[in-house]
C-alpha cells in the first residue's frame, strides 16, 4: 500500500533481552542527542510567553518569594496550617529512593568527606563517598547545574551556586543564600552565567565567568575578586552565542585563558593580565571551527610549559604548546561530546574523558579512546556501570591524598578511583532525584503507583504505610511521559517521546504485550498525551495528535487494544489546519473525556486555541477567550467536571495571560480563573469530589482552589520541595493529592483534620456525639470541662469550617446542633478554650 511510505507501527513489543535486573532495554538508537534536542525545544516551548518576557526570572522571583514565605510558616508534628483556619495537611515523600535521576555540578567538602551535587530538578544534596547518607541541603530554592564550590573565606567555609542562572554564596553551609551583584539582569531564558573558572593572584582567588542578559546579548566575561560578592565585566565578546567562548585555568597553572571566535569561524586566544585586569591577546589560533560550534579548551601545566587541548567540528582532537596560537594533530573523537566537554584530570594530565551519551577515556595520547561502558550495560550492572548521558565530571582528593574522579549522569552519580578503569554507583540509596513526568495510581490498589520518567524508564512500586520514601521497579528504561488507564485499571499504557504507546494487561507485574509508534507528517508534541475513555468497557483510550495514517494533519487518534494488538483509527477533525493550517498551525496537546457526559469531548493545542466537541469528537467548535492576547497560552491540561458537565478548566502557560481559564457552558466561553496564582506553567489539574478544591501541579509548584475564598493559595508549606510539579492527581478515599515533580520525585499531600498549633494540655479528651450516625440533629456532650471560654466548631474532612460558635462551659457540657442542612460525610467537631481542647468525628448521614 502506499501508506507504508508515510507511516510504520509496530503492533507487538520486540521481546528484548532482559538484565539480571528485570529491566527491558529499548534499541540503542533510542539515546541520542537529537532526541535531547527534540525535549529541550518541547520544553521552551511550553513555556510561551511574550517576546521579551523571561519566564525563568519570573519563576526565580516566585521561588524568592515562596521561601521567604516559609520562615514564617509553623508546624506541629509534621503537619502543616496550609491556608489559616481553611486546610491542614501534612506531606510525604514517597520514593523513589533507588532510582535516581540526573545530577550536574558536585564539590566535595574535604573536611567532612562529603560530596554535593545539584539535581537536575534544582535541589542541594550531599551524601558520603561510599554512596550512604544522602540527604537534601536545600530544596527551597532550584539551582543551576553550572556552578558549585567550596571556597575559603578567611578560615571559614562559602559555598559558591548559581540560583536560576544568577551567582549566589551561602556561609552558613548552603542554608541560606545571597544573590551576588555586578551580572547583567537575565531579560530572557536565555539569559544567565556559566563557565565558572577560578585563578589565584598571588593569595587572592579570582572568579570569572561568562555572562549574558538574554539570547540576542552580547556575552562579556566577568570576574569576581570577592570570594563571589561582586562581579565586574572586564571584556565583551562581541557575540550572542554561548557556544562561541571557552574559559579555561590549566591545571597546576593560575593562567586564565579565553578561546572565542572573532568572526569567520576563526577563535582568538587572550590571556588574563591580573596586573592590568585586562584580558590580553596572544593571536590567532590556526583553527577552523563550523558555525555556532561548541568551543572548549582544557589543558596542564607540564616542566612548565602550557599544554593545551582542544577539537574542531570534524571531532580531531588537537594539542597546542603556545598557548593556543598552533595546533598538531593528536587523534581522533570516537563522538562529539556534549556540553560537558573534554576533562583533563588535575592528578595526571594524560586522563582525559569526553562524554554524551557514552563516556569515553583516552589512550595512546588521544589517538585512542575507550568507551567506559555502553550505556545498555548499566542495567545488567547498576552499581559498577555508568548511566547513559554524561553531564559533569569532576576530581578531588582528600584529606589523606586519596584522588577520586565523580561522574554524573542521567542516573545520578558515580565515583571512579582509578581513571575510570572501574566504577561505581554511589545514588543507589537516598539520592531521591527522580524526576518524574507523570505518577498514577493503580485505580484498584491505593497503595501501588506507576510512573513516567526522564531516561529512567517506566517505574512502578508499592509505597511504605509507614510513610519512608520506598524502592520502585524499572520496568523498562527510557524517557516515559503520560500514563493512563482502560476498563477501570485493568489495562494500562504509557507513551515515549515520538508517540510509541506500549499497552500492559497486567499493569503491576507483566511487562508490555503491545506497541504501536505514529510517524506521521505533523507529528505531535514531544510527548503525545494520552487520555482514558471513561464510557468505554474495552480497552481503548484517546491519544493526542498526529495522523494515524500517516499523512498531514494533527487529529485525535482513538487507540485499540484488541486480539493482541492496538489497532487506530484518526477522529475526523484536524486540529493542525483550524489552529492556523501550514501559517501557524498547532499541534493536539491536551485532550478530555468528560465523565458525566459521553458525547462531550475538549482539546487544546500548542499554540493557544481551545475546542470543545459535543458529539464525541465527530465535529468541533472554537471556544472564546476572554483575554487580551490568549496566543501565548499553551494548552497542557483539561479538566472536566465530575459533577456539573457544563464547567471546565484548562492550564498550560501562563506568563503573559492567565495559567489557568473556567469556563460554565460546556467550553464555549473561557474567563481567566487565576485569583492567587502567580504567572507560571499548570501541567495538570485535579478536584476533589465536590470540587471545593482544585489542585494544580504547576511549575512554580502545588497549589490548591479553595471554593471558600474563590482563589489559588500555595499548597508547598514548609516540607514540599521547591521544584517542577508535572502531575497530580486526588485520592479521594484517602484524601490525598498525589504529585509527581521533576527532580524530587513522587509526594503526597495528605488533608487532615484542623487542630491548633498552640500548645494544649489535653489534646486527646474525647468527646461523646450520638446518634451517631445522624440524620438531623447531633448531641454533644462532654463530662468535667474545666471552666472557661470555648469556641465550638465543626470542620468537614477537607478542612472546611461548617459551623462555629462561642460558649461558656463548666462541669457537664450539653449541646444539640442541627445538622440537616449538612452534606453526607464524615465531619470533625472540636470544642477548644485556652488550656484543653476536645474532639470527636460523626457522620451526616
Amino acid at each position: 500500500l502506499v501508506l507504508s511510505a508515510f507511516f510504520s507501527c509496530t503492533d507487538s513489543i520486540v521481546d528484548l533481552p532482559k538484565p539480571t535486573n528485570g529491566t527491558v532495554v529499548l534499541d540503542p538508537e533510542s539515546e541520542d542527542g537529537e532526541s535531547q534536542n527534540k525535549r529541550e525545544k518541547w520544553f521552551e516551548a511550553m513555556h510561551l510567553a511574550a517576546p521579551g518576557t523571561s519566564w525563568t526570572a519570573i519563576e526565580y522571583n516566585t521561588s524568592r518569594k515562596k521561601a521567604q514565605k516559609k520562615q514564617s510558616l509553623l508546624t506541629k508534628d509534621g503537619q502543616e496550617t496550609i491556608i489559616d483556619s481553611l486546610l491542614y495537611g501534612e506531606w510525604f515523600e514517597l520514593g523513589s529512593n533507588n532510582q535516581s535521576g540526573s545530577v550536574h555540578a558536585t564539590a566535595y567538602d574535604q573536611d567532612e568527606d562529603m560530596i554535593w551535587t545539584i539535581a537536575d530538578g534544582g535541589s542541594l544534596f550531599k551524601g558520603k563517598r561510599d554512596g550512604s547518607r544522602w540527604e537534601v541541603v536545600n530544596q527551597d530554592f532550584r539551582f543551576s547545574r553550572h556552578l558549585l564550590k567550596w571556597v575559603d573565606n578567611n578560615g571559614e567555609k562559602r559555598l559558591l551556586a548559581s540560583i536560576s542562572g544568577l551567582p549566589h554564596y551561602s556561609d552558613d553551609m548552603g542554608l541560606t543564600w545571597t544573590s551576588s551583584t555586578g551580572t547583567p539582569d537575565i531579560i530572557d531564558d536565555s539569559g544567565g552565567s556559566r563557565k565558572f573558572v577560578f585563578a589565584y593572584d598571588a593569595d587572592q582567588l579570582n572568579i570569572f565567568c561568562i555572562s549574558k542578559a538574554g539570547f540576542w546579548s552580547n556575552a562579556a566575561i566577568y570576574r569576581s575578586s570577592d570570594l563571589g560578592e561582586t562581579y565586574e565585566s572586564i571584556l565583551n565578546l562581541s557575540t550572542f552565542l554561548w557556544n562561541s567562548a571557552t574559559l579555561c585555568v590549566p591545571n597546576h597553572s593560575d593562567e586564565v585563558l579565553l578561546m572565542y571566535d572573532i568572526g569567520q569561524n576563526n577563535p582568538f586566544m587572550r590571556k588574563f593580565n591580573f596586573t592590568n585586569d585586562v584580558f590580553d591577546a596572544i593571536g590567532k589560533a590556526d583553527l577552523f571551527y563550523e558555525d555556532e560550534f561548541r568551543h572548549n579548551l582544557v589543558g596542564a601545566k607540564i616542566d612548565d610549559q602550557i599544554s593545551l587541548v582542544t577539537y574542531d567540528h570534524n571531532n580531531h582532537l588537537l594539542r597546542s604548546n603556545d598557548m593556543g596560537l598552533t595546533w598538531e594533530p593528536a587523534g581522533t573523537l570516537p563522538a562529539a561530546p556534549w556540553e560537558v566537554g573534554l576533562f583533563m584530570c588535575p592528578s595526571n594530565h594524560e586522563e582525559v574523558f569526553f562524554g554524551e551519551v557514552e563516556c569515553y577515556k583516552a589512550l595512546g595520547g588521544g589517538f585512542f579512546w575507550q568507551k567506559i561502558n555502553t550505556w545498555g550495560a548499566y542495567y545488567s550492572d547498576v552499581e559498577g556501570s555508568l548511566h547513559a548521558d554524561i553531564m559533569w565530571f569532576e576530581e578531588f582528593e582528600t584529606t589523606d591524598g586519596v584522588v577520586f574522579q565523580l561522574i554524573s549522569n542521567h542516573g545520578g552519580l558515580s565515583i571512579s578511583y582509578d581513571y575510570l578503569n572501574t566504577v561505581q554507583n554511589i545514588g543507589m540509596a537516598g539520592l531521591n532525584v527522580s524526576q518524574y513526568y507523570d505518577v498514577k495510581t493503580d485505580p484498584n490498589d491505593p497503595s501501588f503507583i506507576f510512573a513516567g520518567t526522564q531516561d529512567q524508564g517506566f517505574q512502578r512500586g508499592r509505597i511504605n504505610n509507614n510513610h519512608e520514601p520506598a524502592d520502585f521497579e524499572q520496568v523498562i528504561s527510557g524517557d516515559y511521559g503520560h500514563i493512563t488507564f482502560s476498563r477501570g485499571g485493568e489495562g494500562m499504557w504509557t507513551v515515549y517521546p515520538g508517540g510509541s504507546v506500549t499497552f500492559y494487561n497486567d499493569p503491576q507485574n507483566g511487562n508490555s504485550v503491545a506497541g504501536f509508534t505514529l510517524e506521521s507528517q505533523h507529528e505531535t508534541v514531544w510527548i503525545p498525551p494520552l487520555v482514558e475513555n471513561p464510557w468505554s468497557d474495552i480497552n481503548e483510550i484517546y491519544m493526542a495528535g498526529g495522523n494515524a495514517e500517516g499523512f498531514d494533519g494533527s487529529y485525535i487518534i482513538k487507540l485499540k487494544f484488541w486480539a493482541g494488538s492496538i489497532q487506530r483509527e484518526n477522529l475526523p477533525f484536524d486540529f493542525f489546519e483550524f489552529s492556523g493550517g501550514e501559517v501557524s498551525g498547532g499541534e493536539v496537546s491536551a485532550i478530555e473525556v468528560s465523565p458525566i457526559n459521553p458525547n462531550l469531548m475538549y482539546a487544546s493545542t500548542s499554540n493557544g486555541f481551545f475546542f470543545y466537541s459535543t458529539d464525541a469528537g465527530q465535529n468541533w467548535e472554537l471556544s472564546m477567550i476572554s483575554v487580551p492576547e490568549p496566543h501565548f497560552l499553551y494548552g497542557a491540561t483539561i479538566h472536566a467536571s465530575a459533577i456539573d458537565e457544563n464547567v471546565v478548566w484548562i492550564g498550560g502557560s501562563g506568563y503573559s495571560n492567565p495559567p489557568v481559564f473556567y469556563s460554565d457552558d460546556m467550553g464555549a466561553n473561557f474567563v481567566g480563573f487565576d485569583d492567587g496564582l502567580p504567572p507560571t506553567l499548570v501541567f495538570e489539574l485535579a478536584a476533589n469530589e465536590d470540587e471545593s478544591m482544585i489542585f494544580a501541579a504547576t511549575e512554580a509548584g502545588p497549589y490548591v482552589y479553595l471554593r471558600e475564598t474563590d482563589s489559588w493559595h500555595d499548597l508547598a508549606g514548609v516540607a514540599a520541595p521547591n521544584t517542577r510539579y508535572w502531575s497530580v492527581e486526588w485520592l479521594e478515599e484517602q484524601k490525598i493529592a498525589r504529585y509527581g515533580t521533576y527532580g524530587r520525585g513522587a509526594w503526597d499531600f495528605q488533608i487532615q483534620e484542623p487542630v491548633s498549633t498552640q500548645g494544649l494540655a489535653n489534646l486527646s479528651i474525647a468527646l461523646k456525639l450520638f446518634p451517631n450516625p445522624t440524620s438531623d440533629v447531633l448531641n454533644i456532650e462532654i463530662n468535667d470541662v474545666q471552666s472557661g471560654k470555648y469556641l465550638m466548631a465543626v470542620h468537614n474532612m477537607s478542612g472546611q469550617l461548617m459551623f462555629s460558635q462561642s460558649v461558656q462551659a463548666s462541669g457537664l457540657y450539653k449541646n444539640d446542633l442541627e445538622v440537616a442542612s449538612f452534606p453526607s460525610g464524615q465531619y470533625l467537631v472540636t470544642l477548644e478554650g485556652e488550656m484543653s481542647r476536645y474532639s470527636g468525628s460523626f457522620v451526616k448521614k
